[in-house]
């Protein structure tokens, strides 16, 4: 059985579109989606068949095992999911295309702490003002300053909190 749905599958590497090799239908999500990749993946690991003499045949299996877990991650991600989407309608594409995939524009503002430790205190201070701590974000951020003096990101963020 295992030999069959591998040679299927690898037949259809460059035919098949990702919702195939997991064995879904395409609006499929969430749960269903995660326990359709278990399946896949415990059925066709390729450490399960370390031991078989028909290398080919290996190679198959771990092949069709990569485009599984390709097709895992980007039918699981809104985002690439979305831009697989578009590009099926578009041009009846099986992969997504990472040529086109768009640069992410949004930035953290904590991207633009370089110092780890001003980092930590910062994020710390978000998570104390999200719980309404506004005491401990104070002093978190002061901390941060204290780690990275110039940093304004920082700075800005403590002046609000004044």
């Amino acid at each position: 059985m295992v030999r069959l749905i591998a040679d299927e599958l690898y037949a259809g590497l460059d035919t098949l579109p990702y919702h195939v090799f997991l064995g879904v239908l395409e609006h499929v999500k969430g749960d269903e989606l995660r326990n359709a990749f278990h399946a896949r993946a415990q059925l066709l690991h390729p450490d399960q068949f370390y031991e078989l003499d028909d290398a080919e045949l290996k190679t198959r299996i771990y092949r069709v095992y990569m485009r599984i877990t390709e097709a895992y991650r980007v039918l699981a991600d809104p985002l690439e999911r979305a831009q697989y989407e578009q590009q099926r309608a578009a041009d009846g594409a099986i992969r997504i295309d990472k040529t086109t995939r768009p640069i992410a524009t949004v930035k953290r503002p904590e991207d633009a702490i370089l110092n780890p430790q001003a980092k930590k205190y910062y994020l710390l201070a978000g998570e104390a003002e999200r719980r309404g701590d506004r005491k401990g974000a104070r002093l978190n951020l002061q901390l941060a300053v204290q780690m990275d003096p110039t940093n304004p990101v920082i700075k800005e963020r403590l002046e609000k909190l004044k």
